[in-house]
């Protein structure tokens, strides 16, 4: 019994730094790549089209209706990455669970119990 605990410590301490170099490796591998531009970088409107997922001539639609934060110098429109970023997430819908949590909170704080 003591010879088997002996050969599973062994041959954890001999694979276990291998299977953990093969993850990691493996995971590098398979990793997007990694934006490496600064947050405040301007960008064109077919560096937007892309950053969004959309289409270049639906993003002129947006910057023609004002729906999306932009600048234009001259004919060219430019796109500052933070505000797309900060656009992105103004359009995030709550769950039911943090509307529940912001009911909830609200009604105790109007002095009400839910039960």
């Amino acid at each position: 019994m003591n010879n088997l605990h002996n050969i599973e410590v062994f041959l954890s301490r001999l694979f276990t730094p291998i299977i953990h170099r093969c993850v990691k490796e493996s995971l590098q591998e398979f990793q997007f790549p990694k934006l490496t531009v600064k947050t405040d970088k301007l960008m064109t409107i077919q560096e937007a089209a892309e950053f969004l997922n959309l289409a270049v001539p639906t993003l002129y639609t947006m910057t023609s209706k004002h729906t999306i934060p932009y600048r234009k110098r001259g004919k060219r429109l430019y796109f500052r990455l933070s505000e797309l970023e900060q656009w992105l997430e103004s359009g995030k819908k709550k769950s039911v669970a943090e509307l529940d949590t912001e009911a909830e909170e609200y009604l105790t704080k109007k002095g009400y119990s839910h039960g």
